[in-house]
Order: C-alpha cells, then sequence, then structure tokens
C-alpha cells in the first residue's frame, strides 16, 4: 500500500489515497523531504482536497507544510479519514491558506504532537476555529501559530 494523491483534471480538487490502486488511478507520489511528505505545499490553485476512507490505514509522523501555501484552497475534506495518532510535526500545516474559511480538526489525535508552529499563519479568512479536542500537553512549539489570522474572532 501508498499513500498518493489525484488531481482532478483542472487541477484544483485532489483526492487521496492510500492502498494499491495509484497505477491504475494515475496517482501522483507526494513531494519528499527530510521532514516527511509535503503534500500539496505551494499548489496554488488547489480548491478541495479530499482524504478518502483508504487514508485511515496510513499514518504519517510529519504533517510539516502538507497544505502551505495553497491560497485558493477552500475545503479539505473527510480529515476523519487522516489517522495522526502518529503525527509529532504540524508546522506549517495549513500556513498562508488565505481562501480557508473554517475546517473540522474535530477528529485529529493531536497526543503525540510536539511542533505547532505557524499551523495556522496567514490563514486570514479563518473565521472560526475549534481545538477544544486537541490534546497539547506535548506540544513544545506554538510560535506563531495564529499569525496573521485576521478575521478569526472564535477561538475554542
Amino acid at each position: 500500500m501508498e499513500f498518493y494523491y489525484v488531481l482532478s483534471e483542472d487541477k484544483r480538487t485532489a483526492t487521496c489515497y492510500c492502498d494499491d490502486g495509484r497505477e491504475e488511478r494515475g496517482g501522483i507520489l507526494p513531494m519528499h523531504s527530510s521532514l516527511g511528505y509535503r503534500l500539496f505545499w505551494g499548489f496554488n490553485r488547489l480548491k478541495k482536497v479530499f482524504f478518502d476512507a483508504t487514508c485511515k490505514d496510513y499514518c504519517p509522523t510529519h504533517l510539516h507544510a502538507w497544505f502551505c501555501g495553497c491560497r485558493e484552497l477552500k475545503e479539505v475534506i473527510g480529515l476523519e479519514n487522516l489517522n495522526t495518532a502518529q503525527t509529532s510535526d504540524m508546522d506549517s500545516m495549513f500556513k498562508d491558506c488565505s481562501s480557508l474559511v473554517s475546517i473540522d480538526l474535530s477528529s485529529f489525535d493531536t497526543t503525540r504532537v510536539t511542533d505547532m508552529c505557524s499551523m495556522f499563519s496567514g490563514c486570514s479568512a479563518l473565521s472560526a476555529l475549534d481545538l477544544s479536542s486537541f490534546d497539547t500537553t506535548q506540544v513544545t512549539d506554538m510560535c506563531s501559530m495564529f499569525s496573521g489570522c485576521s478575521a478569526l474572532s472564535a477561538l475554542d
């Protein structure tokens, strides 16, 4: 099994999978860096991301900059299908997603996360955020977590 995504024809929607169907679907492997995969880092035109149920078997340790720079991203659907139980790094995960108005992170398991630096930095359209389910007892870095979140008026 491998983790990959498939872009729509107009490259505005991405669907993520974790299975053996990459070749059949014409899937793309994420860019790999020393911090792990950088999923859509710099995809300026991407508007929507969907995590298929097959992603429940994928346990990334780093979500560093996964959506960083996706300035037109408006929707991330199916995050309950992303298994974050082994994740330690969420640094810059949604950084500069300036069109993102809302996001449901209630399914995130953050018990092992140590770095949330700049996680939402530059999310200037984000008006409300419910992080009440987050366990931040292990987090050592939250610097600039909400920097540039000028529309943020409700934070739980």
